[in-house]
């Protein structure tokens, strides 16, 4: 099983390992089809998603449009 996961600096774990024991709460299944390059950037695109939406600071009724190319 293929899996990805974000390490958040800063923590007691550090970011870079081979190996490494996380609780299963902390890693999800990496999507089929994916690369293992695919898999990496996802955790940062949810990550800055997240961000993004906590900055706007939206309120009940406010909305968001997202537009692709």
């Amino acid at each position: 099983m293929r899996s990805g996961g974000l390490m958040i600096p800063g923590t007691t774990h550090g970011a870079y390992r081979e190996l490494i024991v996380l609780d299963q709460r902390a890693v999800v299944r990496a999507p089929i089809g994916s690369t293992h390059r695919e898999t990496c950037t996802l955790p940062m695109k949810g990550l800055t998603a997240r961000l993004s939406l906590d900055l706007l600071d939206l309120q009940p009724g406010q909305v968001i449009e997202y537009m692709s190319h």
